[in-house]
């Protein structure tokens, strides 16, 4: 009997040993390590190594084009990838960070339309002919042209009749050659042509992008930026100073330092006149609609010689607000001078508290019999 009682208490061992190892399987996810500590540690290795071929083969094209200028951008940071994979393609198949396609990439700017369609013409034929390095056009995120804001903007397979057509189409629109009056509006325009490449390099490949775009766009982009980048400045600085200026405020350290004689007297000393102005003073009550005397006189540990002139010395909170606050009851009919007689150990400290008018002090002492609670 003990032999199988010892056997039927390890097979429930095991089983437990069982259900706890499958339940830290199903716990444990390896997709986020796996694409971020190897996928794309490995894809960002991958970039560092063709960025440059990248840049030089695309830098000599776009060189002979007329009023060109080419700008080439920085690989992306480590950081940079992880929050476009985590934020701009959440809902996007595993792994994330392959949906991420300008790692690399460069700009080729334009001074005119005709000259962004003669680029284009370049590209396309360069790409065409281009073997060793190659590149294939993988997709094409087209920008140029009016594009309603209803609009949801998707890349399409690019061909080279409909891509030329709509250029030629934006050249022929309302706006200048330069695209002055584009960029002036480019809140109601697309912004660029975007043409994402595969580039092969020594038996391996990435995703670049390159842009096209015209340089009035650029420069009202750059100015847009900075502006948006300074109006997050100012509200941070106007945030934080706005947070500093109610962390510092009177009130705030009135609230913190409570009925503590030792936190109040340090108040009184430098900031004497605070008292007479101070809003939760003269307007601030607790969840029982206590004023600010009826708080007073609810506080166990209350000194009388701090109570005695915050009160009746006039140079703290002036006595027309202290008389007003102790004939005014809370929402159950509780005067200031009811919670000094249940809180306050001696006679002195309870006279603080009844008011100096002889019919006021009449009123409270039979509200009493009164009291709801």
């Amino acid at each position: 009997s003990s032999s199988s009682s010892s056997s039927s208490s390890g097979s429930d061992n095991n089983e437990n040993n069982n259900n706890n190892n499958n339940d830290n399987v199903i716990l444990f996810t390896p997709k986020p390590m796996y694409e971020f500590d190897l996928y794309l540690t490995h894809l960002l290795l991958r970039a560092q190594k063709l960025n440059p071929a990248f840049q030089l083969q695309l830098k000599q094209l776009f060189r002979e084009c007329k009023g060109c200028h080419f700008v080439s951008c920085p690989v992306l940071t480590f950081s940079q990838c992880q929050q476009k994979a985590e934020l701009d393609h959440k809902h996007a198949r595993f792994p994330k960070t392959a949906h991420v396609l300008d790692i690399i990439s460069c700009q080729a700017m334009f001074d005119t339309w005709v000259d962004l369609k003669c680029g284009l013409t370049q590209l396309l034929d360069f790409v065409q002919h281009h073997k060793d390095p190659s590149f294939t056009i993988m997709c094409v995120q087209n920008e140029l042209g009016i594009v309603p804001q209803s609009t949801t903007r998707k890349a399409v397979t690019l061909t080279t009749t409909t891509t030329t057509a709509n250029v030629s189409n934006a050249n022929r629109g309302t706006y200048n050659e330069t695209g002055e009056k584009t960029a002036k509006h480019f809140w109601k325009l697309s912004k660029s042509l975007k043409i994402y490449l595969v580039f092969t390099c020594d038996e391996e490949s990435i995703v670049g992008q390159v842009e096209l775009l015209l340089k009035a766009t650029a420069r009202y982009q750059r100015q847009y930026n900075d502006y948006l980048k300074k109006l997050e400045e100012k509200s941070l600085l106007i945030y934080g100073a706005s947070k500093e200026a109610y962390v510092n405020s009177f009130d705030f350290q009135l609230q913190i330092a409570g009925f503590d004689h030792h936190a109040l007297a340090p108040l009184m000393l430098f900031y004497p006149l605070q008292f007479k102005h101070s809003e939760l003073i003269l307007n601030g009550k607790d969840a029982q609609k206590n004023n600010f005397v009826a708080q007073m006189a609810n506080e166990t540990h209350l000194q009388y010689n701090c109570a005695k002139e915050l009160l009746h010395s006039n140079q703290f909170i002036p006595t027309q607000v202290v008389q007003k606050q102790l004939v005014e009851p809370n929402e159950f009919g509780a005067y200031p001078l009811m919670y000094a007689l249940r809180r306050q150990s001696y006679v002195d400290a309870i006279l603080l508290f009844v008011p100096s008018d002889a019919s006021n002090a009449n009123l409270v002492w039979n509200a009493l019999d009164k009291v709801n609670k």
